[in-house]
């Protein structure tokens, strides 16, 4: 019996904005797409014989492909013009 499983390499892009609402305070959208997932590979060596008629060898593959939107939001605080701090996802 053998079985691997190895990553699909993907990509991810996305861009965001920063939208003040306030002097201190400003709203950070984002819009990003990822693409990731997995190939799974699994495979048995059992020969027919007396005891279990009509067993064979046997593979499978699968691959999984995940491509997905996210639109996280998070928050940003000015302290002053170099030092903010962030919140969200």
């Amino acid at each position: 019996m053998t079985e691997t499983n190895s990553p699909r390499f993907g990509y991810h892009f996305g861009g965001f904005a920063e939208i003040p609402i306030g002097n201190r305070l400003s709203i950070n959208p984002e819009l990003l797409y990822s693409s990731i997932g997995f190939v799974f590979e699994y495979s048995e060596n059992a020969r027919p014989n007396l005891e279990n008629p009509g067993m064979s060898d046997m593979y499978l593959k699968s691959t999984q492909r995940f491509n997905y939107l996210a639109i996280p939001l998070g928050f940003s605080f000015h302290f002053d013009r170099n030092l903010n701090l962030q919140i969200g996802p």
